[in-house]
């Protein structure tokens, strides 16, 4: 669970960072992005990438392998999978006249709807993907090579200073994935 859970981590918080916090900024303004703001939802999509990191640059016994690489993104295809099929069960809007769903489908993201035009939702899948394999690899070379086979030592030191360096990156990286206000 370890190697799908950490890029899911990631995968998570830079969607919210890059993909739906801009998006929702940019239709409605700092009232559109509220909804972020709030307590739950902050740790709800960003305490997943802080504890990701935490593990591999601080605890970091559990290995993450190159070999296991395909976990997290057949998790992913799985996850596509059971949007699309719930996208036809997800209730929408009912007007107050009908009764009846008169939304159609509804999607969790904006970006995984299949009724966009053109090749837009495919290329949307391909990205978050590559994406997905981009952090396993990332986080597997993270952590082989880089904290604990003694590499680290070379750039900060000993004692203190290597402390201070794994929380200097460890504070780099959070800033990269993780958002808390406009």
């Amino acid at each position: 669970m370890y190697i799908i859970a950490n890029p899911g981590a990631m995968l998570v918080s830079i969607i919210v960072t890059y993909i739906l916090w801009p998006e929702f900024l940019k239709k409605r303004g700092s009232e559109g992005t509220g909804r972020y703001k709030h307590w739950p939802v902050l740790v709800m999509h960003n305490i997943n990438a802080f504890l990701a990191w935490s593990e591999i640059i601080f605890l970091g016994k559990i290995p993450i392998l190159g070999k296991h690489i395909m976990f997290s993104p057949v998790m992913g295809l799985i996850y596509i999978f059971f949007s699309s099929f719930m996208s036809k069960r997800w209730k929408g809007k009912q007007s107050k006249e009908k009764e009846e769903d008169d939304a159609g489908p509804q999607f969790v993201y904006f970006f995984l709807d299949t009724t966009l035009p053109g090749y837009q939702t495919s290329c949307c899948l391909l990205r978050l993907f590559s994406l997905l394999l981009f952090f396993d690899g990332f986080l597997s070379l993270l952590q082989q090579h880089f904290f604990h086979n003694g590499n680290l030592q070379y750039l900060f030191g000993e004692g203190n200073m290597l402390v201070v360096g794994r929380m200097l990156i460890f504070g780099a990286l959070n800033y990269m994935v993780c958002r808390i206000k406009d």
